[in-house]
């Protein structure tokens, strides 16, 4: 239980990160892999649905499962945007 509390604090954390960094320039959409709605899209990209574990999906690629990190997540979304230069390296 406290993983599952820690996974979401970090999720969480994460896309305030990407909101305040890029505003509307990044559209996040959150569901949730046990719902019945999201059989087709756990499927395409290998969602792990029990237990469920996060999947971040880039402009239609799997980029990671789990939490990223920060720096991963943020040099994925600069390389779709084309922002340079890349604020965290790898």
């Amino acid at each position: 239980m406290k993983k599952q509390v820690e996974t979401k604090q970090a999720v969480f954390d994460l896309l305030r990160f990407v909101q305040n960094r890029y505003g509307d320039k990044v559209k996040v959409n959150i569901k949730d892999p046990r719902n019945i709605l999201s059989v087709w899209d756990n499927v395409r990209y290998r969602v792990q649905v029990m237990p469920p574990v996060p999947a971040w999906i880039l402009d239609g690629k799997k980029i990671c499962d789990g939490v990223p990190k920060l720096a991963d997540l943020e040099n994925a979304i600069n390389d779709k945007l084309h922002l340079n230069p890349q604020l965290h390296p790898m």
